[in-house]
């Protein structure tokens, strides 16, 4: 039988696959970072930087938030309807 692909196999591969390419990019995006400091105020580009990155490690924390509270919801509501039809079971046909 073939292993099944869980969300949470998914994510940890996302998360992986966006470290990996995080990681190989890093020199790109550095040198363009000193290139850019170097011509102006460093403390424009800096404050600009910093408010990009920290907007999207914000919004990474909320979807991951988001999704994990979707996933226990959802979890809840199959366990809801999992105790009503026992009980509906268990009126039916009484031991």
């Amino acid at each position: 039988m073939r292993p099944t692909m869980t969300y949470a196999s998914v994510s940890i591969l996302a998360f992986c696959a966006g470290t990996a390419v995080s990681f190989l990019t890093l020199p790109l995006w550095i040198t363009f970072a000193i290139n850019v400091a170097k011509e102006g105020n460093r403390t424009d580009w800096l404050s600009l930087f910093a408010t990009i990155m920290g907007s999207l490690i914000t919004g990474g924390v909320a979807a991951t938030a988001i999704y994990f509270a979707w996933r226990a919801v959802m979890r809840q509501s199959r366990l809801t309807l999992v105790t009503r039809e026992e009980d509906w079971i268990a009126a039916r046909f009484p031991d």
